[in-house]
């Protein structure tokens, strides 16, 4: 996503400012509130989508342990149905 604000300090002023037109703003402002989420949410949300390598492989139990909430989840033959912790709902990288 474009960034619409940067941050500004020039001795006189500091803060942020846009070139961006105020309706811009405004309308990309509201969709975030639209969403009824705060920013620190939607950063977990962020983080939570971001696919990261499974901590642990067990091939013997043909299962993995989750980077975010340590639960075991498997198996391993049947990953095409398992790209998410069921129990956190961390996206999970599977690599052959």
């Amino acid at each position: 996503m474009k960034r619409l604000t940067f941050y500004r300090s020039n001795g006189i002023k500091e803060g942020h400012w846009s070139p961006s037109k105020k309706q811009e703003l405004v309308d990309r402002l509201a969709g975030y509130e639209d969403t009824g989420l705060t920013p620190p949410e939607i950063m977990e949300l962020k983080e939570r989508d971001t696919a990261k390598a499974p901590v642990d492989i067990d091939e013997e139990f043909d299962m993995y342990v989750c980077p975010s909430c340590d639960m075991a989840i498997g198996t391993i033959g049947d990953k095409k149905n398992h790209h998410f912790c069921l129990n956190c709902g961390q996206r999970i990288r599977l690599e052959e």
